[in-house]
């Protein structure tokens, strides 16, 4: 998937170079996470295999949720976090995209945002719909022509589209990055503001498998 993202980006740089620039970006960030996750991951089996026994954390998911918020916290970030339905587990790489998300749109609620995040866990049927929600301060271009709102999306294929103008305004490489971890799952995802607040929502199988 990597690889395919990053040829999609090398062939489409000479149309659209801003976009190509953000896409690889986005796959250098994933990367670094995945490897990193990895690392564990090994670590975690050679460690089993020790006579001392030590054991290294698994690569973190909604279990970890309580000390995400607990650390955004202690930076100043008031989170509240609501849930609906009856929790359900999550595939191991499902319940990994659902903590990135969620952390990666905390990340951006601490840095452009203008108040605490809200999130809401929602158990479907068929699997997790999640929901991050920020105020933002109204920038002066917003204010003075009165466009206020921006969404950015995933199509069938998990591709980033732009659905109205401005959606770079927030999110930046983290956004694409949000999208990618979701498709990564066969799920989907979108960000965007409006009416003052920036949000983020992204719908995963509990399973993980494409549709």
């Amino acid at each position: 998937m990597i690889a395919v993202r990053a040829g999609a980006a090398r062939l489409r740089h000479a149309q659209d170079p801003d976009r190509s620039l953000l896409a690889l970006a986005a796959i250098e960030e994933i990367a670094r996470q995945t490897v990193e996750e990895i690392d564990q991951l090994v670590g975690t089996l050679r460690d089993r295999s020790s006579p001392n026994g030590a054991t290294v954390d698994a690569p973190p998911g909604l279990a970890s949720l309580d000390t995400l918020v607990a650390h955004h916290a202690a930076t100043g970030l008031a989170v509240t976090v609501g849930t609906a339905g009856t929790p359900r587990p999550l595939g191991g790489t499902v319940d990994q995209a659902a903590y990135r998300i969620i952390q990666e749109a905390l990340t951006n609620a601490a840095r452009h945002g203008a108040g605490g995040a809200r999130i809401e866990l929602e158990f479907g049927d068929t699997g997790l719909e999640l929901t991050v929600t920020n105020p933002v301060p109204v920038t002066a271009g917003a204010r003075s022509s009165g466009r206020q709102s921006s969404r950015v999306r995933t199509d069938g294929s998990g591709e980033p589209v732009p659905v109205a103008a401005g959606a770079r305004s927030s999110g930046g490489h983290g956004v694409i990055g949000m999208h990618e971890r979701a498709s990564l799952v066969g799920g989907t995802l979108d960000a965007g503001r409006a009416g003052g607040e920036f949000r983020v929502g992204a719908r995963l199988p509990y399973t993980g498998q494409r549709a």
